[in-house]
């Protein structure tokens, strides 16, 4: 299994909301992609300044170099292309 920060949609009273969250590849899950995401979206986290100056930069690095993740429906999500 392996995972990757990325940046999530999904409709919220009528207008789009962006999270980013943990995404794991190679899952077993029940949508198209095989993937799965955490529940709520993460906020970086270190036991020094200096852990959570890498988990920042990780967060960023990922969140910005991964395609959207659209999760509408959590059977059917997909990557949004040219957001």
């Amino acid at each position: 299994m392996s995972w990757h920060y990325q940046m999530t949609r999904q409709p919220v009273d009528g207008e789009w909301v962006y999270r980013i969250r943990e995404v794991y590849h190679d899952m077993v899950a029940d949508n198209d992609l095989g993937i799965m995401w955490t529940a709520e979206e993460m906020a970086p986290f270190g036991e020094s300044a200096r852990e959570l100056q890498e988990d920042v930069a990780l967060m960023l690095h990922d969140a910005f170099n991964y395609p959207v993740l659209d999760i509408t429906d959590p059977e059917k999500p997909y990557e949004v292309e040219d957001e």
